[in-house]
């Protein structure tokens, strides 16, 4: 998907700045597992739209519920 001409998205640099994210970690969570979908500009520039910082802001809060999950079915399993 291509974005459009003047398109005000960030590229990787200002989504890492504005996230507090590094943009290493940003590519690897891009590449490792789909969490960022950018759009391209006509040069081919990855762009990020506001869904994507949505997505790495809501991270932490996804990780506590699956730790929470897992906590939940131990005990579970363990009778407790």
């Amino acid at each position: 998907m291509h974005a459009p001409e003047g398109s005000p998205l960030p590229r990787i640099g200002e989504l890492s700045r504005r996230l507090g994210v590094s943009a290493h970690v940003l590519r690897a969570r891009e590449s490792r597992y789909g969490l960022l979908q950018p759009v391209r500009s006509a040069g081919g520039i990855r762009l990020y739209p506001e869904a994507d910082a949505l997505r790495v802001r809501r991270l932490p809060l996804w990780i506590r519920v699956a730790k929470q999950a897992d906590k939940i079915r131990s005990q579970a399993a363990a009778g407790a």
